[in-house]
């Protein structure tokens, strides 16, 4: 016996508004950890596609009961469905999402015009060609008058774009500092993710550290929200003189440190990356950790149970009534990190 056409056309209809639902909060869902227009995209069409289509099913259905039964249980498919994607996308593909996608960055390039004005006395425009192939550009500003000057290796925020640091960076006399844009920053090729930005870090310090004009017993790991886990990773790696962490964290993941209701049910599979808590104990080279006391972005005892576990000396300065943003203020930040960087220079 063939089903009646309103039939079909009704399932097909609750079929439609399902995927349609599934497709919107998958991107939602995904928004935590992936960036672009796509995603923008997915969820709006996903969300009006359901909202259209569960509309039409329901006038179609008529009676109310039975409408608001039938999108009640499209809802629940669609909720279940979007989970269980997004529950196997990151169980299967957690580490590729991480290390191949830029899901902790957001990238803002640089026009090489824009880059070419950024000159003037003490700005030296770096170039480096890393092994893959990848060109990191960005800057070396020069404040040493030594022969071979101590350094400071600086690693920015997720969505920082390192020239935006050369004025703030030019208060650190004796010290020159190098900013280096990320691979897919600025004009620096590639893409960012997380296992590549840590290699980056290392092949910049081994570059630096072979310059005449650079002391290499004498380099600093400087790192901002996002790029203190980059800092650290650098410091237990290499022989650095100290580790000047500004906003840190003790370890992320691909959802954040937001513990949103709605991700809730994949706390139990997310990994750790630039897990800076797994790395301090064994560094035992000083610290300077500057944390703002009103951080909502990293959170501040996020910063300082990684102070906790530091394996060298460690300061820690709070700064009452700052937020993430306390290095780019007025207050005493820049004068603490000169304090401690002096303190390096007479070990």
């Amino acid at each position: 016996m063939k089903e009646p056409t309103d039939i079909k056309s009704n399932r097909a209809l609750q079929i439609t508004s399902i995927l349609f639902g599934i497709a919107g909060l998958s991107a939602f869902l995904a928004s935590k950890f992936a960036n672009g227009k796509l995603v923008v995209i997915l969820t709006v069409a996903g969300f009006v596609g359901f909202l259209v289509t569960a509309g039409i099913l329901a006038v179609k259905i008529k009676r109310f009961w039975n409408a608001l039964g039938t999108l009640a249980l499209d809802l629940l498919a669609a909720i279940l469905g979007a989970y269980i994607l997004i529950f196997a996308a990151l169980f299967f593909f957690q580490d590729t999402i991480a290390n191949s996608t830029s899901s902790f960055f957001q990238a803002q390039i640089l026009f090489q015009e824009a880059e070419k004005a950024i000159s003037g006395e003490g700005i030296e425009n770096i170039r480096f060609t890393n092994p893959d192939g990848v060109d990191l550009n960005g800057w070396l500003v020069k404040n040493s008058e030594l022969k071979k000057a101590p350094l400071v290796i600086f690693f920015n925020g997720s969505g920082s774009e390192s020239s935006q640091m050369i004025p703030h960076m030019k208060n650190l006399k004796g010290w020159d500092v190098a900013l280096v844009n990320y691979r897919g920053f600025g004009t620096s090729s590639g893409t960012p993710g997380q296992e590549k930005v840590l290699e980056d870090a290392l092949f910049l310090y081994d570059q630096f550290s072979i310059r005449e004009d650079i002391e290499p017993d004498r380099i600093v790991a400087m790192g901002y929200s996002l790029g203190t886990g980059v800092a650290v990773y650098l410091s237990a790696w290499r022989d650095v003189a100290g580790t000047i962490l500004v906003a840190p964290y003790d370890q992320l993941t691909l959802i954040g440190f937001k513990r949103s209701p709605a991700y809730a049910p994949f706390s139990g599979i997310m990994k750790h990356y630039f897990n800076s808590a797994a790395l301090a104990p064994g560094i035992t080279t000083p610290a300077l950790v500057l944390v703002g006391s009103m951080d909502t972005n990293v959170p501040p005892e996020l910063s300082k149970r990684l102070a906790d576990l530091w394996g060298g000396d460690v300061t820690v300065l709070e700064y009452p009534g700052e937020d993430h943003g306390l290095l780019f203020h007025k207050n005493r930040s820049f004068k603490d990190i000169q304090d401690f960087l002096s303190g390096l220079e007479g070990s």
